[in-house]
């Protein structure tokens, strides 16, 4: 015996959509501005008072770019495994949503570091 499909809810795709669309807009810009975080090595130098550690600064962009990529992989993996599955949808674009604000955050983090800033 085959049970009916259980149709998908109106505000469940509704606000699957609009986090995907809200991961695409803050992905795309965090990753477009993350282009421009070099900038913050101009104050690296090769001299011997070279405030860079530039094993930071690679984990700082490995972090960012690995973190929106993992974030693409995981919504669009869950997003599609749970049409599949027919079950609720939007918790997948909402989590890697959080991963695209942890991963840049942690980036910068990790270059503001890596540069040798200190805002404190």
């Amino acid at each position: 015996m085959t049970h009916p499909e259980k149709p998908s809810s109106t505000a469940d795709t509704v606000a699957t959509t609009l986090l995907w669309i809200a991961l695409a807009v803050v992905g795309g810009v965090g990753g477009f501005f993350s282009l421009f975080a070099v900038m913050a090595t101009d104050r690296c130098s090769s001299g011997p008072d070279d405030p860079c550690n530039y094993t930071t600064i690679n984990a700082a962009f490995a972090v960012a770019w690995g973190g929106l990529a993992l974030a693409a992989v995981v919504a669009l993996a869950g997003t599609v495994w749970a049409v599949s599955k027919r079950t609720t949808k939007f918790f997948w674009p909402l989590i890697g949503l959080v991963l695209v604000v942890l991963a840049l955050g942690v980036g910068a983090v990790l270059l503001n570091a890596g540069v040798g800033m200190d805002f404190g």
